[in-house]
């Protein structure tokens, strides 16, 4: 059984592999309702861990301290490094796996993959683009503990381009528009090739669909008369509730929707509903799209060339006002992803029946590092090693071990100068990772 897993900032959903059919996973939430998705969540209540549907619930429990997403965790924590005083001095590794487990629970027990319990469970997992070395080896790592078998890693806008691709005809460059629950990021991606190729890429690592709920409820807040010190006062608990009745509100909008009813008495007791103008809702999340186009224009600009499509995917896209407002900027080039919450999830889940399907040693795709070539591409022994160089990520390690010593380390040293000590501990991971997955690599 072949799955594509991407593991987003609020959401992990994952898309299953079906004789060219690549459905959602659908699992039991807490009160029993059907949820596409699963919360990468981590709380802890007194001296419990607690993790996914668990977590997510205790968000409303005053007793508990939800940490936060592992994603956010992952872009700023390393392997050995205990990321939070809170988890008993576990490393981002012990956590990733305790997630990874509960989330392999949850498709054995509570999901639509009725054979997950006695199938292999041979996935792919959505990275960043910029994602450093130890977060790739940790991912892989983590969830190959927790019982999976995992055929590699890809690129997020590389695996949203492969969903695109199976359902377009289209060659040349390819923009990415991913706006997610707490992340945005915008990506030119070269999909004649195969694998496909991220050229450039931006982002903004604090902008996110969550920003459109918070904005509801300070509109609300203020529809009801409400000073602002009693809302600075709710406590998280309140406050997650507070965001779930507006996320609610804000996931019913339609294009003719006029107000938005948000109910207040969740949290401040003999509070009545109010009702929230559209327009006005609107009004107030412009300026933060503005800031996503921006990003998008400064993107186009480095990049130099005419793009004809632009591709708008992640959760936060849901909300009427992004595409209006994204067609309103680049014209009629803009087109939203049918399943735009899980474009990612169901791409890897591709890239995975093609590897599931590929019995040599070429790969469609390559394992470790989505955008560069697959390793069993012999490197030519002229290669120029300052342009072999010049995006100093994963792939670059990975090239140094196949290029069969056509490049030295004394000539990497050289060229890094500065960032030798970075190059060093990147080194390090590469070893390990050929070391845990021999079967991913060329034997030389």
């Amino acid at each position: 059984m072949q799955l594509g897993i991407d593991i987003g900032t609020t959401r992990i959903v994952a898309a299953l592999a079906d004789r060219g059919n690549y459905p959602l996973v659908r699992f039991e939430g807490p009160e029993g309702e059907p949820r596409d998705w699963f919360p990468p969540l981590i709380a802890v209540r007194g001296s419990q861990r607690l993790w996914g549907w668990d977590a997510w619930s205790a968000q409303s429990d005053p007793d508990a301290t939800v940490i936060g997403s592992i994603k956010a965790l992952l872009r700023h924590s390393y392997e050995h490094i205990n990321v939070d005083s809170r988890t008993s001095g576990a490393s981002i590794l012990d956590l990733l796996t305790e997630v990874a487990s509960a989330f392999r629970t949850a498709l054995d027990k509570d999901s639509n993959v009725h054979s997950a319990a006695t199938e292999p469970l041979e996935i792919v997992l959505g990275i960043p683009v910029n994602a450093h070395s130890d977060q790739r080896f940790v991912t892989a790592e983590a969830f190959r503990r927790a019982g999976f078998v995992v055929l590699g890693l890809l690129e997020e806008p590389v695996a949203a381009s492969l969903e695109f691709r199976h359902g377009h005809e289209y060659s040349g460059g390819l923009l990415i528009y991913h706006l997610g629950g707490r992340t945005f990021d915008a990506s030119v991606v070269e999909i004649d090739g195969n694998p496909p190729a991220v050229v450039t890429s931006e982002g903004l690592e604090h902008l996110g669909g969550d920003d459109f709920d918070a904005v509801l409820a300070e509109l609300a807040w203020e529809a009801a008369g409400l000073q602002l010190f009693q809302f600075n006062s709710l406590s998280p608990a309140d406050l997650f509730r507070l965001h779930e009745e507006c996320r609610h509100g804000k996931e019913a909008l339609a294009p003719t929707t006029q107000r938005i009813i948000v109910d207040l008495g969740i949290v401040l007791q003999g509070c009545k509903p109010v009702a929230i103008p559209v327009v006005a809702f609107y009004d107030r999340c412009r300026p933060l799209l503005d800031q996503t186009i921006r990003v998008v224009e400064q993107l186009l600009s480095n990049y130099g060339r005419r793009l004809e499509a632009l591709y708008v995917i992640g959760g936060g896209s849901a909300l009427p006002l992004v595409m209006r407002q994204v067609r309103e900027a680049f014209r009629n080039q803009a087109s939203r992803a049918a399943n735009s919450h899980a474009t990612t999830a169901i791409g890897l889940a591709i890239a995975a029946a093609q590897k599931n399907g590929d019995k040599s040693r070429e790969k469609s795709f390559s394992p470790l590092c989505g955008s560069a070539p697959s390793l069993a591409v012999p490197i030519p022994a002229n290669l120029d090693p300052e342009h072999w160089l010049c995006g100093f990520m994963n792939d670059a390690i990975m090239k140094f071990f196949a290029s069969g010593g056509t490049i030295t380390f004394d000539a990497v040293s050289n060229l890094l100068k500065d960032r030798k000590e970075a190059f060093l501990n990147d080194l390090q991971t590469a070893r390990r990772m050929l070391h845990t997955y021999p079967d991913l690599f060329k034997e030389r």
